[in-house]
């Protein structure tokens, strides 16, 4: 995750964002969790865009999971959409938070398939999808 997420950083595009998205194993329908990580004002961060069923449903439980590790979400709207946004303190810190929502809150295995969409970067790896969260 944290070398996207260094990727996007060094980026030019606009707009520049990251999104991992997976199916949780407990899951029992076609709704993907969507983790985006994305440049806005040239500050990374991480969304959490309450548009999905399963994002909207675990948001509380992903904003206590951010505070007992020292992380602030903040709401925020575009276009119509909700979502929560975090930024900081650095690149690192931000990837060990996905990592902590995707392998510690979703229990999702390291080797498990995930989908993976970037827009306005380059990044050395980015086929659809991606079948390590130690990218």
């Amino acid at each position: 995750m944290a070398s996207v997420i260094e990727s996007l950083s060094l980026g030019q595009g606009y707009p520049r964002y990251a999104v991992l998205m997976f199916l949780p194993h407990d899951a029992t329908d076609e709704d993907y969790v969507n983790l985006q990580y994305s440049v806005d004002h040239g500050i990374v961060g991480m969304d959490w865009v309450l548009l999905g069923a399963r994002n909207i449903a675990d948001s509380k439980a992903i904003r206590a999971l951010a505070k007992t590790l020292g992380f602030s979400f903040r709401r925020y709207e575009m276009n119509q959409v909700s979502y929560l946004r975090v930024e900081g303190p650095g690149l690192a810190e931000l990837a060990h938070l996905g990592t902590s929502i995707v392998s510690g809150f979703y229990q999702f295995e390291a080797d498990s398939k995930v989908k993976l969409l970037l827009q306005g970067f380059n990044w050395k790896r980015a086929p659809s999808q991606v079948s390590s969260l130690g990218w």
